[in-house]
């Protein structure tokens, strides 16, 4: 399986060594750089900032000082310095945590969208129901589109509790392989 987040970065290493595939190895330490320290919808954070509890500090940040940078005279003395950093563990714990949530509340969000998409069957099928069984592998095809995509009529033999179905033909042939609930309509 690819990952989603591989697209985007083949795609700005594409645009970034513009058309010319031989400089890519040599482009793709900094296309890695820049994809960990961009931020991402699904965490709200950087994965730098994820791991290491702040943000990354650019190379520009060491001229120019930034809130990322600390302001080195006031940090004159070792305990100054410790004391400026003591707060950075418990930071990140904050940070993961809430982190946690937001992926959480995230991944709900994507389910119940899938849900609504993909029309999950509400209602329970009865034996003996006469069904049409959706033809999905016409699905969404252009070039069949005038083919029919409703297979039947057939007759609920059973059903098997997760949300499928046996089914068989009006003349009692039962169908080898049990078929999901969401591609099923009363006839």
């Amino acid at each position: 399986m690819v990952e989603r987040e591989h697209a985007s970065l083949i795609d700005a290493l594409s645009k970034f060594c513009q058309g010319n595939p031989e400089v890519w190895p040599d482009k793709l330490t900094l296309a890695l750089w820049a994809d960990r320290i961009a931020w991402k919808r699904t965490t709200e954070e950087s994965p730098y900032k994820l791991l290491f509890g702040q943000e990354s500090v650019l190379p520009i940040e060491l001229k120019y000082q930034t809130w990322n940078t600390l302001n080195l005279d006031s940090t004159k003395t070792t305990e100054n310095l410790i004391s400026a950093h003591v707060y950075q563990p418990e930071a990140k714990e904050d940070l993961v945590t809430d982190v946690a949530q937001k992926l959480k509340e995230f991944r709900e969000r994507n389910r119940v969208y899938f849900e609504s998409i993909h029309k999950i069957r509400r209602d329970a099928l009865k034996t003996g129901e006469i069904v049409l069984l959706y033809d999905s592998t016409i699905g969404k095809s252009r070039q069949s589109k005038l083919d029919d995509i409703w297979m039947g009529p057939y007759m609920i033999e059973s059903s098997s509790g997760n949300g499928s179905y046996r089914i068989k033909e009006l003349d009692g042939t039962i169908k080898r392989t049990p078929v999901a609930g969401n591609r099923l309509r009363r006839f």
